[in-house]
């Protein structure tokens, strides 16, 4: 297994406080945001986590993971459900036509996509809809302390601390952002931001559109 899903498994099974609202706000601003038989693309979609938050919304979903690990165990959780397609792909060239989904949804992944943020952001503005949105999770600017506690709960190796990036066993890089950082990323990828809802002490969650 990809270390870094095997550590993301042990902070969703037992999360701190923090994480745990970080978890809640999640579902509910993905059950506000995403619309009824919308066709939805969740991005390193891991064991399908995301994708069940909103199957009562949508069942035409598509998740991608560049884990193959990843890919098996999402096909296997979300076996009762033949409309969800699940791919292993990298988000810098994924196999979908121009504007194909009406959203795009980057839960707790972005920070982990290091110096190919932009190159996602622009590959995910192709496939999406001229009217459709990226509903993004982000680690905020003062999410250090509780990121530190969470890795040091579940045992994560961290390797290094550079500021505020911590980069884990493997190589894994692990960010936190502003939210004038997600403004600059979304206007060098032609996007804007419409929205954007900060969670105290660990994240933003935000909606992207086409610029």
């Amino acid at each position: 297994m990809n270390d870094n899903i095997d550590y993301w498994e042990k902070v969703l099974i037992s999360p701190t406080p923090v994480y745990q609202k970080l978890f809640d706000a999640e579902k509910e601003y993905l059950w506000s945001n995403v619309t009824k038989d919308a066709n939805v693309l969740d991005i390193g979609c891991g064991n399908g986590r995301v994708i069940k938050l909103i199957l009562d919304k949508t069942k035409t979903v598509t998740g991608i993971d560049n884990d193959p690990n990843a890919v098996k165990d999402a096909k296997i959780n979300l076996i009762d459900f033949p409309t969800v397609k699940i791919v292993q792909s990298d988000i810098g060239q994924t196999p979908f036509s121009d504007e194909f989904f009406d959203y795009v949804t980057l839960i707790d992944t972005l920070v982990n996509f290091n110096k190919n943020k932009i190159k996602a952001l622009s590959e995910i503005r192709r496939i999406l809809r001229n009217d459709g949105k990226i509903i993004i999770s982000v680690y905020s600017e003062d999410a250090f302390a509780a990121r530190k506690e969470m890795y040091q709960k579940v045992g994560v190796p961290v390797s290094q601390i550079e500021g505020t990036t911590f980069i884990l066993s493997g190589n894994i890089i692990s960010e936190q952002f502003s939210e004038q950082d997600l403004e600059i990323m979304a206007k060098s990828a032609g996007l804007k931001i419409v929205d954007c809802k900060k969670i105290e002490g660990i994240a933003y969650l935000a909606e992207m559109m086409k610029s």
